[in-house]
């Protein structure tokens, strides 16, 4: 080899030793941004609840055994007695009571999924009490509504329906609705239906038992129907 090729190839070596970094590195992969969840759960050790959470509902918790629900949508697991305080009512729950939460402006709705004995659910509004059995919702207004505005609004059937006037222009309507419609249309329960968490799976359970139980009291009472689709 004469000079001529020892000094261009000592040359090259001494181009690429001086390239910029950013020239010689491979740029690192980036992994594709994961879409926000559209719910969210609440496992705190420490509360009395085990909740299921809409993004864009709004609630404090000051207290282990006490929920501030003031708009959105929650399911809420009681694994000790507590209460829930809505704008317009409040909810009261033993252990073991499952519900689903829905606050809107001037309008709530309170089902009661399932529970561990009867009557594990009871509301306050307006210093009036009633107690609800599963298989049972809750529609609380403040301002008066027919059937179709308060229970058709949904894909989820009723039937039983009975209004209350409560005075402070305050109305509670009271009805038996289909859990079964509500576990295939409802978006929380379609979450806790295709989870892998086992505490999920078990609520699925123990949902599709209440199913068969709530039919095997209540079937001679006569179908659902939905005024909003009927």
């Amino acid at each position: 080899m004469n000079l001529c090729h020892v000094a261009y190839s000592l040359s090259l070596l001494l181009a690429v030793h001086l390239m910029p970094s950013s020239i010689c590195q491979a740029r690192p992969t980036q992994t594709p941004a994961q879409p926000a969840p559209k719910t969210k759960l609440n496992t705190d050790t420490k509360s009395n609840f085990r909740l299921h959470i809409s993004r864009k509902t709004k609630f404090e918790q000051p207290e282990p055994d006490k929920l501030l629900l003031d708009s959105g949508e929650m399911i809420i697991e009681a694994i000790h007695s507590g209460v829930i305080a809505t704008p317009l009512s409040q909810i009261y729950v033993k252990t073991g009571a499952v519900i689903l939460c829905q606050v809107d402006e001037g309008i709530e709705y309170i089902f009661v999924l399932a529970d561990n004995s009867a009557q594990s659910t009871s509301i306050i509004v307006n210093k009036r009490h009633a107690k609800l059995d599963q298989g049972v919702e809750a529609i609380i207004s403040d301002h008066q509504a027919n059937y179709k505005e308060l229970a058709g609004s949904d894909d989820i059937g009723h039937r039983a329906m009975r209004m209350h006037i409560l005075g402070n222009k305050l109305f509670l309507l009271i009805c038996e609705y289909s859990l079964m419609d509500a576990l295939q249309h409802n978006r929380l329960l379609l979450e806790i239906k295709n989870s892998d968490v086992a505490a999920d799976k078990a609520l699925s359970e123990k949902l599709l038992k209440t199913v068969a139980v709530i039919t095997s009291i209540t079937g001679r009472r006569g179908a659902y129907t939905n005024s909003g689709r009927d």
